[in-house]
């Protein structure tokens, strides 16, 4: 029962264990691997229905590849090529949508929300979009199940990156085998996993959910209820950037590209070396100067050790997670560091939102002091306002009049 009372905690204190950063991201990360079970069961329903045209559609699975892997050489063995090039055709797709996940987060960190997941999702609900006017264009072609592949390999590999492995979406293989360990390991008294068995039951119940919904959709839309994926991929999207623009406290953009770590350490740098003066006032040399002082060993980039370096220099006391996730967002050429030129274009970026910010502030300064501190001024123009719009009235009533 002592085991038990301890792995029997709510499923966002476990992903907290596991290395989430916070409740609010493990709630987060937890109803967003829901929505994207539901949403890759709703996709495989879809193309397994065969009610995607008003004559019937093809009934493929889109979600996983195991059996297609098989079903391929099937059908090699039979001299059914046709088959065999659509097997292939699926194996291909959904490794591919897996490649531009890791292509658009090269250097993701497991239980860490990285601002490119934002635009990965944004493919995703792309794919669904093209697999939606694929069916409706061409609905005899394998496009719609090449893209449909397509969205489920995109999601199914930004959710086992930041979970570890944990969640994966798409398909339900290994998910069954992992509820059935579990359970094994609890008939025996051994409960320290009863909150991975709690989420892998709400991952493959959203599953089937997904697939239920699916005909109904499908029987009412045909081939427009794949934009509902579509319209899903694009919440969960956009969810992601307001959930990391609300929790950080920055700005939809730097939510976006995730700037914001390197706008506070870049003015706290910006202090250190000009008396106070703010990051937007920094020369080209000075900015040199700032990577020079960070560049220790003068190999011309600055490296993540490099970096922790100078931050807990300036009292900042950061993770190598955080440091790496800062790298990634201005490592344009992939290396692993940030290079002279990389660091030119991040500071003139971060001076350009700081002048912005700026100049939007004294604005609202001015206006609010002209209300506040003049009101008799106000009240005078609203009243020479009136009058004159008084006069002109009576204007125009005597040229009527005559």
């Amino acid at each position: 029962m002592a085991d038990k009372k301890n792995g029997d905690g709510g499923s966002s204190h476990s992903l907290r264990n596991m290395g989430v950063a916070s409740s609010q991201e493990a709630i987060f990360v937890f109803a967003v691997g829901l929505l994207l079970s539901l949403n890759s069961g709703y996709i495989n329903g879809l193309c397994l229905s065969g009610l995607l045209t008003n004559q019937g559609s093809l009934e493929q699975a889109v979600s996983s590849v195991t059996g297609t892997y098989t079903r391929a050489g099937l059908s090699l063995a039979e001299g059914d090529i046709w088959n065999f090039g659509l097997d292939l055709g699926l194996i291909f797709c959904f490794i591919l949508g897996s490649t531009v996940s890791g292509f658009m987060n090269p250097k993701a960190i497991p239980h860490k929300l990285v601002p490119s997941y934002g635009p990965t999702f944004l493919f995703g609900s792309l794919c669904m979009i093209a697999s939606s006017i694929a069916a409706a264009v061409a609905p005899g072609t394998r496009a719609l199940y090449y893209f449909a592949a397509m969205a489920n390999g995109v999601q199914n590999g930004m959710s086992s990156t930041y979970t570890a492995n944990l969640i994966r979406t798409s398909h339900l293989t290994g998910t069954s085998t992992d509820i059935g360990l579990i359970f094994g390991q609890m008939l025996r008294g051994h409960w320290k996993n009863y909150w991975k068995f709690k989420v892998l039951i709400g991952l493959a119940i959203s599953f089937w959910v997904g697939s239920l919904i699916s005909f109904y959709l499908a029987s009412e839309f045909l081939s427009m209820s794949l934009c509902f994926s579509a319209a899903l991929f694009l919440l969960i999207g956009m969810t992601h950037v307001m959930f990391v623009a609300l929790t950080q406290h920055v700005s939809f953009f730097q939510a976006t590209f995730g700037t914001w770590q390197w706008d506070k350490v870049l003015g706290h740098i910006a202090k250190g070396l000009n008396d106070g003066t703010a990051i937007g006032d920094l020369t080209p040399e000075q900015i040199d100067q700032v990577f020079d002082s960070m560049d220790v060993d003068k190999s011309g980039d600055i490296q993540a050790h490099e970096l922790i370096d100078a931050l807990e220099k300036l009292g900042m006391k950061v993770t190598e997670d955080v440091v790496e996730s800062m790298i990634a967002v201005v490592d344009v050429n992939g290396d692993g560091s940030v290079d002279r030129d990389e660091f030119h274009t991040l500071v003139k970026m971060t001076a350009t939102r700081a002048r912005k910010k700026k100049e939007k502030m004294r604005a609202t300064f001015r206006y609010t002091t002209t209300a506040v501190t003049d009101p008799m001024e106000s009240s005078e123009s609203i009243t020479k306002s009136e009058g004159t719009k008084g006069t002109k009235k009576k204007e125009c009533d005597r040229s009527g009049k005559v």
